[in-house]
């Protein structure tokens, strides 16, 4: 199982499996999506989008929506596993997910190469990840092609970590490049 883990799920940041909160608020069976986020994704939307591609275009735009990042909102709701952040975003994090599958299952999975994510992690949050241990993040990760990223969000006390994925292991990874519709 390429996603399995030894790490405990109650760890912030990583996980085993989805969680209940996650099951019960994001899946086939969640709230529909609120009508800020429609307007933000009907705003957005470009006359050539398919309803699928217009939901990930909104949720990579860096323009405010409703006073939030809309990208930040939807993947603090999945990264502190927030029952009713995770409610008033589920609808939403349910279609993303699905466009992006949809297109994966297509002819645009990235099964190729290495991609990259820096991100600042305290020492007790380092230590859940070891070289070559399986996990699954729990929100929706943008990684890059480039080595030289910077990483933001950086607190003191942080330690700044390049995560290295190989795309060619064993098992399912669903890797979308949204470079050419993305702003972030």
């Amino acid at each position: 199982d390429r996603f399995g883990s030894h790490l405990d799920a109650t760890h912030q940041g990583t996980a085993k499996k989805r969680s209940r909160a996650y099951r019960m608020n994001c899946g086939k069976d969640s709230f529909p999506i609120p009508e800020w986020i429609k307007a933000f994704i009907c705003k957005l939307r470009k006359p050539s989008d398919t309803d699928m591609l217009a939901v990930i275009r909104a949720y990579t735009s860096a323009e405010m929506c409703n006073g939030y990042s809309l990208y930040a909102l939807v993947n603090k709701a999945l990264y502190t596993d927030d029952d009713n952040s995770l409610k008033i975003c589920g609808g939403f994090i349910h279609a993303v997910r699905l466009a992006m599958k949809k297109r994966c299952l297509g002819d645009e999975n990235v099964v190729k190469g290495q991609v990259y994510r820096k991100m600042s992690l305290t020492h007790t949050q380092l230590q859940q990840y070891q070289v070559g241990v399986k996990f699954l993040w729990p929100n929706l990760v943008s990684t890059s092609w480039r080595t030289d990223l910077s990483a933001f969000g950086h607190e003191p006390g942080q330690i700044t970590v390049t995560f290295v994925i190989d795309l060619d292991g064993l098992g399912k990874t669903f890797a979308l490049d949204i470079s050419k519709f993305s702003e972030i």
